[in-house]
């Protein structure tokens, strides 16, 4: 019997009993705290959605098409005034997230809340749209989905040869050849490039003129006519271009006067005799000084003098004229290989190359106008030359579609090349 306290084994008892309640009691104020938490995060839930529903009904949001989703972003909500900031229940940090929208048929849409917290996160993610399908490829992880799909394509096999290239510059024969191999043909072809030029023909005159008439500028100096010679003249004649002129000196004139006379030319006269004239009639001299001069009974005396001068003549000179006149069309002046009717006459100085020609075989004809030229040449076989036909490349469904052929029809041809790639294309989750 004891007579006071408690013994050992009572307290170790009752300290035994105490620890099995506390630890009752630890884990349901845990799982009542847990669930609360929970609890808490779904009414925030259920509040994001709510606001979801305002914000798209006030702000007039298009909801999306049958079949399609969209994502009310938790910051707009926010931001805009509809919610307020929702915090996680453990950590009080603020959340992120969207609502998603999905229109599942006759106007109806479901909301589903898609938020996410540091230690809470809604069962349904919402994805963002897919990109555009890319070679590039892109890393999947926890916030990226990628997808990958083969596309297709095709060439005609005729692309596949290259374009030809001259082994050389010029061939030594005539010989056109058509070597072929699997990966390589070679070949000597002929080509040739003519030259054409202008033509033109010459419109005379039918008579003969010293100046250009009109229509007629140009001047045929191997065409001339010469008039007869004018009469002897003292005085030089205008100079022209059509003019001749002739001068002559030592020309001996004899003059006898009694008394003092003067006397003139009348070469120049075009209708009277080339002699000399006395115009002053005899005259009685004035001064003793004047030679053969005598007063007594007026005696005439003779005198005699000899001398020469310098006269000139002429003549004009006359041409054939001509217009130059050159093959046209009514309107402008054309090119041409060869002359055409009535244009005889060639303007080499006025011409133009015409683009190679090549041809299978040579041409027996040797023109003037034409340059010829034989050449080797080459060309491989690559089946990465050529473009494709379609402008892009698509997948199998859509390919078939558009080309009318299948897969394995293009892919089993003889003339077609079948192209394919993979292609990429990624959605993130934030």
């Amino acid at each position: 019997m004891k007579k006071n306290g408690f013994t050992l084994i009572e307290l170790l008892s009752v300290t035994a009993v105490l620890g099995i309640v506390l630890s009752i009691a630890y884990v349901t104020i845990k799982d009542t705290i847990a669930s609360t938490r929970t609890k808490a995060f779904i009414a925030n839930e259920k509040i994001a959605t709510d606001a979801a529903r305002l914000y798209t009904t006030k702000e007039q949001i298009d909801l999306p098409e049958e079949g399609t989703t969209i994502g009310i972003d938790y910051t707009s909500l926010v931001t805009e005034g509809y919610i307020e900031p929702i915090s996680d229940p453990n950590t009080n940090n603020e959340c992120g997230g969207y609502v998603i929208i999905e229109n599942i048929g006759n106007d109806e849409y479901t909301y589903t809340p898609a938020l996410i917290c540091e230690t809470f996160e809604s069962d349904e993610q919402f994805w963002s749209e897919w990109s555009a399908w890319q070679e590039e490829m892109v890393e999947a992880n926890d916030n990226t989905e990628v997808e990958s799909a083969t596309f297709y394509n095709y060439r005609d096999e005729s692309q596949n040869w290259s374009d030809w290239t001259d082994l050389n510059a010029y061939a030594s024969d005539n010989t056109v050849i058509n070597e072929s191999e699997e990966t390589e043909e070679t070949r000597t072809v002929y080509r040739y490039q003519d030259t054409e030029t202008k033509w033109y023909k010459l419109d005379y005159t039918t008579s003969y003129y010293s100046t250009a008439p009109a229509g007629y500028p140009n001047k045929d100096e191997s065409q001339v006519s010469y008039s007869g010679w004018s009469k002897w003249c003292t005085s030089n004649p205008t100079n022209y271009d059509y003019r001749q002129e002739v001068s002559a000196t030592g020309y001996t004139y004899k003059q006898t006067k009694t008394g003092y006379t003067t006397y003139y030319w009348t070469g120049c006269n075009p209708s009277g005799p080339q002699k000399w004239y006395s115009n002053s009639g005899w005259a009685q001299h004035t001064t003793t000084d004047d030679v053969g001069a005598t007063y007594s009974g007026y005696t005439r005396q003779v005198y005699t003098y000899l001398g020469t001068r310098t006269v000139y003549r002429y003549r004009t000179l006359s041409w054939k004229w001509y217009n130059i006149e050159y093959y046209n069309d009514g309107q402008d002046e054309l090119y041409s290989t060869t002359a055409p009717p009535g244009y005889d006459i060639q303007d080499a100085t006025q011409f133009q190359m015409l683009d190679w020609v090549e041809t299978e075989t040579v041409d027996p004809d040797n023109y003037d106008f034409r340059d010829e030229e034989l050449k080797n040449q080459r060309r491989t076989y690559d089946t990465t030359y050529g473009d494709p036909i379609l402008t892009e490349y698509l997948q199998q469904e859509d390919f078939e579609i558009e080309t009318n052929k299948t897969i394995e029809e293009v892919n089993t041809a003889t003339d077609y090349d079948l192209l394919q790639k993979t292609m990429y294309r990624y959605r993130t989750n934030n």
